[in-house]
C-alpha cells in the first residue's frame, strides 16, 4: 500500500491523497513549494520542495518554481 498525505496550504487541510494523487497534483501545477506536506494530518508538515529531496527513489518531480 502506498503511503496517504495530507496537504496543508494556510490554514487548510485536506486528505489523505494517494502518492499517485499527489503525483498528478504537481504535474498539474496545483501543488507548489511553500505547501507543506505530510504524512498526519496533526503536524510533521514539510515544504513539499523537502519531501521530494528526501525521497530520492519517488517517482515524482519537483514543481516549477514561481517566478
Amino acid at each position: 500500500m502506498s503511503n496517504q498525505y495530507y496537504i496543508k496550504r494556510g490554514d487548510k487541510v485536506r486528505g489523505p491523497v494517494s502518492e499517485t494523487r499527489l503525483n498528478e497534483l504537481l504535474a498539474e501545477g496545483k501543488l507548489r513549494e511553500p505547501d507543506l506536506v505530510s504524512l498526519r494530518n496533526d503536524g510533521g508538515w514539510k515544504p513539499i520542495g523537502k519531501i521530494l529531496k528526501e525521497e530520492p527513489n519517488s517517482t515524482r518531480t519537483a514543481p516549477p518554481r514561481a517566478s
